[in-house]
């Protein structure tokens, strides 16, 4: 008989917590006040935790602490000192998303025990194996994998796997997802999401919810991931109620204990009060029944629209029953999150509700309102459970903490302090052939090449590519690479060595895996490099160089600056990376509530969204220079191939001059 996996259940408040364990969760994955990709939720101070584990461990249950989030420079003393806390109080397992803190826990906390997040987007073999080269004990997979790939996956793959099995799903990959960071500096890797998926868009006059995916269920496949040895389900909802956490939580430990019983489970998922149900991708990748682009988007029983706001009270056409003390939420028209409220009284008529609400909150004819919690269930959760284990003792300050800090401080080399600085370096990036017929050698130091395989196989046998290009082109990998693609990249590479091609640029932690040591590799922006922690991280594990996200803004940049590291200063930036199609086509023009414009682009397999407005850096290259930086990245991607264009662009990096109707992203305004 193959073990059971453990059921890991999210316990965003001390309800949920107990919740959780009397429901039957194995362990619990929860947040505390800062470095956690759901700063929203009530979360814990290090204090109250010290209880938690203390009690956990007396019921031989678990707890892992979410510190899954990029770290600022700035912000790395006070993660040391939390490490330090975490390590004396005897978490069970920490679930990281930055490279620094791998780093930092393998060199001064090695008692922690890391989880790799989703956020770091691993979805193969290759990134299970360099994650655990890395030090990481457990892989959080990808949502996004079929249960074919994630059976390879196991196959293939000494380390501990993780997989979602219920709860929210994010239209981009976890990790990939720039979004709500480009709308308003609120980054989702930051645990800032404004929820951007979520929002309505409208396309030639037709409004829709192109990029809300339902929620998951993997409740028919609980009985396969044991068979083929997945070692944790975890359930998400670290923003749920504690009804929700025992609801699900008891669903999920009856279908591990008794496999038999999922089919009449499965008439009792939709009591968690969520979206339309989904299986996602396990059965297969499939562009249907994921997304439905004209049904709501909020969690909860959908009761109706507002027809009236009268002070305290609203007046709701629509179905469904509500009751005194139901938690309603109420979810603008503009997609941003909706607040919550509870019912004081009402009264029906004709389909019609009146209700009138305990606290006065902001709200709008044609606002959604859904039932998102009842209220005798809502009662219970409240009430508190005493923890009669004495809390782990433990130190808040770390005396280390100067020796951690030295050891990851970025260093500048001999271009700063007053010596001659060497000349800058331009990297052009492409995706598309058609450009080598335009650009000119002489204007750039080297050429990213970012192109379907098949236009590698092209490229390779075309001879006057090899006598013109090869000894200035990069290898460079589409973010997303299935494990059934992993031989096609590996013939690749070899062919790109045979060429002449020697270097190549990763977009994921999986990407060096298929590279020999003959060949040099970068780290791309999609690597995350935030901090000197993350960066000697990088350094250590083979890379030459590495690139700052295109997310960062200046004074963090300057503060972790390099000159072993790249900057991209033109670029248009993928909001969502998805492997879901979303519910338009390809180059689909679409624009969000506040007149912002986007395109919708497929490549590698893959959908893309992407505003309109570029990023476009060339007036600032001077200001990086100064603090060390000197090699620049113009990424044409996503761009027709045009010479007057591209003359453009060569001009004004030169000149130092602004693209017009571009954006700075966050380098000025600063990211959250």
């Amino acid at each position: 008989m193959p073990k059971k996996p453990e059921l890991l259940a999210p316990a965003g408040s001390i309800e949920s917590f107990h919740a959780a364990f009397d429901a039957g969760a194995d362990a619990v994955y929860l947040g505390l006040t800062d470095f956690n990709a759901r700063l929203r939720a009530r979360n814990f101070t290090v204090q109250t935790l010290s209880y938690l584990v203390a009690h956990a461990h007396g019921l031989k249950r678990k707890i892992y602490i979410t510190l899954n989030i990029l770290i600022k420079q700035s912000e790395l003393e006070k993660a040391v000192h939390l490490l330090y806390q975490l390590e004396q109080i005897g978490v069970d397992g920490v679930i990281v998303q930055d490279l620094g803190i791998v780093g930092i826990c393998r060199g001064f906390f090695p008692k922690l025990r890391l989880h790799a997040s989703t956020q770091m987007s691993l979805h193969n073999s290759l990134g299970a194996a360099s994650a655990q080269k890395m030090g990481v004990r457990r892989v959080v997979l990808a949502r996004e994998l079929t249960f074919k790939e994630i059976a390879a996956i196991r196959k293939n793959s000494g380390v501990e796997l993780e997989v979602f099995v219920h709860g929210a799903l994010c239209y981009s990959f976890s990790g990939m997802c720039m979004a709500s960071s480009f709308l308003g500096g609120s980054s989702g890797n930051r645990g800032r999401c404004t929820q951007v998926c979520r929002r309505p868009f409208s396309r030639s006059g037709k409004k829709g919810h192109f990029f809300s995916p339902g929620d998951f269920c993997g409740l028919p496949f609980i009985e396969k991931f044991a068979e083929i040895g997945i070692d944790s389900l975890k359930i998400e909802g670290r923003m749920k109620s504690a009804d929700y956490v025992s609801a699900v939580v008891g669903l999920y430990r009856e279908a591990l204990d008794a496999p038999g019983r999922i089919p009449d489970l499965m008439k009792k998922v939709d009591a968690d009060l969520g979206r339309k149900k989904t299986s996602f991708f396990l059965d297969g990748v499939k562009n249907t029944g994921v997304i439905d682009p004209d049904g709501a988007t909020g969690t909860g029983l959908l009761i109706g629209k507002i027809t009236r706001v009268s002070g305290g009270e609203i007046e709701v056409y629509g179905e469904g029953t509500v009751g005194p003390g139901d938690l309603l939420r109420i979810q603008p028209q503009s997609g941003f999150e909706g607040q919550s409220v509870r019912v004081a009284g009402l009264s029906r008529d004709q389909g019609v509700y009146r209700l009138q609400l305990k606290d006065r909150i902001a709200c709008a004819v044609g606002d959604d309102v859904y039932l998102s919690r009842l209220a005798a269930k809502s009662e219970d959760g409240k009430k508190r459970r005493a923890i009669t284990q004495k809390p782990v003792p433990f130190k808040r300050y770390c005396d280390k903490v100067n020796t951690v800090l030295g050891a990851y401080r970025s260093k500048r080399d001999q271009n700063c302090g007053g010596a001659k600085p060497r000349l800058p370096r331009l990297l052009l990036k492409i995706d598309d052939a058609r450009w080598l017929s335009i650009i000119e050698s002489s204007d750039f130091d080297a050429l990213i090449l970012s192109l379907e395989k098949d236009d590698f196989k092209a490229l390779f046998t075309d001879a006057s590519w090899n006598n013109a290009w090869a000894h200035k082109s990069m290898l460079g990998f589409p973010p997303f690479i299935a494990e059934a693609e992993i031989g096609q990249w590996k013939n690749i590479v070899a062919d790109a060595k045979k060429k002449g091609v020697y270097r190549a640029v990763c977009q994921n932690l999986g990407h060096p895996e298929l590279c020999d040591s003959g060949m040099k590799i970068f780290a791309d922006a999609m690597l995350w490099c935030f901090n000197g922690a993350a960066q000697k991280t990088l350094i250590e594990g083979g890379f030459s160089g590495f690139t700052y996200s295109t997310e960062d803004d200046y004074p963090n940049i300057a503060a972790a600056s390099s000159t072993k590291a790249m900057a991209y200063l033109f670029a248009y930036i993928p909001l969502f990376v998805s492997r879901i199609r979303c519910a338009l086509g390809s180059e689909e023009h679409l624009m969000d509530s506040f007149d912002n414009e986007f395109r919708t682009v497929e490549k590698h397999g893959l959908s893309y969204f992407l505003a309109q407005k570029p990023l476009c850096l060339f007036h600032k290259r001077k200001k990086l220079e100064d603090v060390g930086i000197w090699t620049f990245i113009i990424d044409l991607s996503f761009l027709s191939p045009d010479k007057e264009l591209y003359s453009e662009l060569i001009s004004r990096y030169t000149e130092g001059t602004k693209v017009p109707e571009s954006s700075m992203f966050n380098f000025k305004a600063g990211i959250k």
